[in-house]
């Protein structure tokens, strides 16, 4: 179980991360027998009432906006998405610029559970979704949820049509792992933030006039001349630091063991997985 979930959440950040076009994948088969093209109003109606939905208010039109697999382009009365399944889902946009050029995704992971709604609001300087900003937020929750039947018109349904896809990515995820597992800042985006190295930190190469010298140079790592980047804290993904496959001061026979079979690694990776619990 712990492999599923951690291999499903690294799963999410790279399904989008390195695609981009899940929003053009033909839809898949649907083994829970939903389907917004056939779906009754009573099936509809029961879903509004019992899924979670996300409220999101400020979004530019035009701005490409995704849940999981399926992705658009809002227009002006968007807020938000109803009829969402309880369990792990991602939540993402991506800012037009003034001559159509599309900005990378920045969205958050959310373990939605029955009936819950999920507030947003677009932060127009960063260009991404935030925690909504209010004087009083269980009063604001509250005319929500009152009024959710009469913002129905301006929410979109969750796509029933990739759920059981999605589902097999994230079926084995649960709230512990997305909580243990996501950035600090709640936000995940395509690329890392980088800390901007600092002058005097830069590795410089050697001026090299002597033919023997270069060649020498030449066997030297490249890697050594990169400067030694960090993250800023708080806004990578936190995954599990997995065990060597084989332990540094191994003998040669059980360096040939470790590398047949990796049990040993599987488990001090489980135990200490259990101590953290």
């Amino acid at each position: 179980m712990l492999f599923h979930e951690l291999l499903n959440f690294a799963g999410i950040i790279r399904f989008h991360r390195l695609t981009g076009i899940l929003n053009m994948a033909s839809p898949v088969s649907n083994s829970t027998g939903l389907s917004l093209a056939t779906m009754s109003p009573a099936v509809a109606l029961a879903l509004f009432d019992n899924c979670a939905a996300l409220i999101i208010a400020g979004v530019p039109p035009g701005t490409e906006f995704g849940i999981d697999q399926h992705s658009f382009l809002v227009g002006e009365d968007f807020r938000g998405v109803k009829m969402i399944p309880e369990g792990v889902h991602f939540v993402y946009c991506a800012a037009k610029g003034a001559y159509g050029e599309t900005a990378p995704r920045v969205g958050f992971v959310h373990h939605f559970t029955r009936g819950e709604i999920v507030v947003r609001e677009w932060d127009h300087e960063k260009e991404e979704l935030r925690h909504r900003v209010h004087d009083n937020v269980e009063e604001e929750m509250a005319k929500i949820r009152e009024n959710l039947r009469n913002l129905d018109k301006y929410l979109a349904p969750y796509d029933y049509d990739r759920y059981t896809a999605w589902q097999k990515l994230t079926g084995n995820i649960t709230q512990n792992t997305v909580s243990r597992h996501s950035p600090d800042c709640g936000v995940i985006r395509n690329t890392v933030e980088l800390l901007s190295c600092p002058d005097e930190e830069r590795p410089r190469g050697q001026v090299i006039t002597s033919p023997r010298l270069s060649k020498i140079r030449a066997l030297v790592n490249d890697e050594e001349l990169l400067p030694n980047l960090k993250s800023i804290p708080g806004t990578a993904p936190k995954f599990t630091t997995l065990p060597l496959r084989c332990p540094k001061d191994a003998s040669p026979a059980d360096v040939s063991r470790h590398h047949m079979d990796c049990i040993e690694a599987v488990d001090l990776l489980l135990s200490s997985r259990e101590k953290k619990v």
